[in-house]
């Protein structure tokens, strides 16, 4: 067997890249730093500095922050196509061709980043000796101050008139890719089959801030207008500069985009092996969870946002049997492209991210994830609640009804966690990854041990959050678990182990309050890969902690640790 081959390939790319970038002159002296002019004088992103600074200004004083500016253009465009038959040519026969066509595709893609800063605030900078500023006419700050470290006593401007504005300072970049493939060779799998799109996750993020005018306390002496409303005018000098971090790095965003693509691929051809192994239909509840978590993960590996690839990921699910009528696979995914772009724009979502993860899930419906029976999976998560303590089953019920936006709300809520200092400082970034980790090993196991395993996951998470004062910030995130948090709220003072009333349970949220830090002291006596399994208990006679496995089974393990 031998073949014939031709093929034709074609790509061009151009960036555009300017930054513009300020370095402040600075005037120092020693002491005293005096100035006099009988004109304007224009400090424009420069500093004037001394321990006292004396400025006779004969008509207007203009003091002017500089942004830095950066920006990134970039567009790729590339296409190729081969032609290829299978030769074969049994000795003294004729030859014979098969399987003659053609694959390829045609792609574009185009990144585009602004970034606007003030990284240095201009103004005028006096020591302990304060400042004395006598203007003839105008004082105008633009994102500058006039800052002082001396008493207000020691700090005066005198001026006709005064004028302030702020500076805005931006962060922004898209990075967008689509394309089609090609391929007309009779032995292609029926979902190469055509002409398909190749739509990558959209990859975005955003960030502002304000670089404000300030001047530091003391008498400020507005001549023309002695009773003019300074509210606007920020007296703070030491947090006024508000400097904008760059979001935009290359290599990531083409990183994050990549490993999107390669997610959703190998997800959505697990999401079809279980379904057939389980018996699930196309277009049941079942493969619409497991398909909004699979896409809205996508999407936020990709840099998107969760909720444009979830929701379009569950809606291109449960309409699947209705585009599977289209019966070719090419127009399939072209029907679910537009179906997930438009329930993004109506749910003010990223449009091309909905798109691309609904396409990429009609391509690959074929993930191995939470096992989301409703009765099953509903019967493990009490019995896993109840096995803690808690009773109140009734409180659950949003959960159970509302599976959907339970687990997508769960899945963005971790992930936004990991930016939010304020989160991460409260808990620690290893109890954070512990409850990644069991969330992401859900599914190693039945329907009713993935339930069971879920709601030791909601109490440990809950407890955490409740005392550490954060259980609003979940609440807000999945409003499923509004009913559950308060149940457990007023239950856990009563969260005993068995029948003892000596030993309670005790969150790794509160333990981080007595000093204690959770998840080493479990792993220091049940080892890293077994944290998961057990909870600390504490016993209320002697303030011992205790380690027993989830539910209060087994023997408990002293550790030797006390708290009051």
């Amino acid at each position: 067997m031998s073949g014939i081959n031709a093929g034709y390939n074609k790509a061009n790319g151009e960036v555009k890249e300017n930054a513009e970038i300020h370095v402040a002159s600075t005037i120092t002296a020693k002491d005293t730093l005096t100035t006099k002019s009988g004109q304007d004088t224009n400090i424009i992103g420069s500093k004037l500095e001394g321990n006292t600074v004396k400025m006779e200004v004969g008509k207007d004083l203009n003091i002017e922050s500089l942004q830095d500016k950066e920006t990134y253009d970039e567009k790729n465009n590339s296409s190729g196509f081969n032609f290829s038959v299978d030769v074969s040519q049994p000795k003294g026969k004729p030859a014979t061709y098969q399987n003659a066509g053609i694959t390829g595709g045609k792609n574009k893609g185009k990144i585009n980043s602004t970034y606007e800063s003030v990284t240095d605030q201009a103004g005028i900078y006096a020591g302990k000796g304060g400042f004395d500023i006598e203007v003839g006419k105008n004082t105008d700050l633009k994102g500058a101050v006039i800052a002082s470290e001396a008493d207000a006593s020691k700090n005066k401007l005198s001026t006709d008139t005064l004028t302030y504005s702020d500076i805005e300072n931006r962060a922004e970049y898209e990075s967008s890719s689509s394309g089609i493939n090609v391929n007309t060779k009779p032995n292609a799998k029926d979902k190469d089959k055509g002409i398909t799109p190749n739509i990558g996750v959209t990859s975005s993020d955003e960030a502002d801030s304000t670089t404000k005018s300030a001047i530091s306390e003391g008498t400020i002496e507005i001549r023309s207008n002695p009773d003019q409303d300074l509210t606007g005018l920020s007296r703070d000098t030491q947090n006024s500069l508000n400097a904008l971090e760059k979001i935009f790095d290359r290599k990531t965003v083409a990183e994050q985009q990549e490993l999107a693509q390669l997610f959703g691929e190998i997800a959505n051809n697990e999401i079809h092996r279980i379904s057939k192994e389980l018996g699930w239909d196309d277009g049941s509840v079942y493969k619409a969870i497991l398909h909004a978590a699979v896409a809205g993960t996508s999407a936020k590996l990709g840099g998107s946002d969760f909720k444009s690839g979830a929701i379009s990921g569950a809606v291109n699910e449960i309409f699947i049997n209705e585009i599977a009528k289209l019966g070719d696979p090419a127009l399939m995914q072209w029907a679910s492209y537009i179906l997930g772009k438009t329930v993004a724009k109506l749910t003010h979502g990223n449009a091309q991210t909905g798109g691309s993860v609904a396409a990429s899930a009609t391509k690959n419906n074929e993930l191995r994830d939470i096992l989301l029976h409703p009765i099953t999976t509903g019967e493990g998560f009490i019995d896993g609640v109840q096995s803690q303590g808690i009773q109140a089953v009734d409180a659950f019920k949003q959960i159970i009804e509302h599976p959907i936006d339970t687990v997508t709300g769960i899945g963005s809520f971790l992930a936004d966690a990991w930016n939010d200092p304020s989160i991460i400082a409260k808990i620690g970034e290893d109890t954070l990854q512990e409850y990644q980790d069991r969330l992401d090993t859900l599914s190693n196991g039945s329907a009713h041990e993935t339930g069971e395993q879920l709601g030791y996951l909601f109490v440990d998470v809950g407890l955490t959050f409740l005392d550490l004062g954060l259980a609003n910030k979940l609440v807000q995130k999945v409003p499923t678990l509004s009913k559950a948090i308060e149940a457990l709220d007023n239950e856990r003072g009563s969260m005993r182990l068995g029948s003892s009333i000596n030993i309670n349970k005790v969150s790794d949220g509160y333990l981080k309050n007595m000093g204690v830090d959770a998840h080493q002291l479990k792993e220091q006596f049940v080892g890293k890969k077994n944290i998961a399994r057990y909870d600390l208990y504490v016993d209320k006679d002697t303030g011992e902690l205790l380690i027993y496995l989830k539910g209060g089974k087994g023997e408990g393990l002293s550790t030797g640790e006390y708290i009051k």
